[in-house]
């Protein structure tokens, strides 16, 4: 288990599948998953624009997607974003 603030290297070569819930970047390495929150400069707001840019980064790399089997994200109603492929957010102030 992750401590906060820590870091965690990740080899690319070692993501067997990549997929976006409720704007979470959820990766998948051999029987092994991981689910992060992106940020920028400010490490309590998601960020949605670098969470986009990761995925496609993967998907360019020809890394597959799979279906999320169970949600982590619990974001307010206000938050959803307007579907699992693309992480904008609907109704944010």
């Amino acid at each position: 288990m992750a401590v906060k603030n820590s870091f965690e290297e990740i080899p690319l070569e070692s993501i067997t599948g990549a997929a976006l819930d409720r704007g979470l970047l959820h990766l998948r390495m051999g029987e092994q998953y991981r689910v992060l929150r992106l940020t920028e400069w400010n490490p309590f707001q998601a960020s949605p624009r670098k969470t986009q840019q990761d995925l496609q980064m993967l998907r360019g790399q020809n890394i597959p997607t799979f279906s999320v089997q169970t949600s982590v994200a619990k974001f307010p109603v206000a938050r959803t974003p307007v579907s699992h492929e693309n992480p904008i957010w609907i109704n944010h102030s």
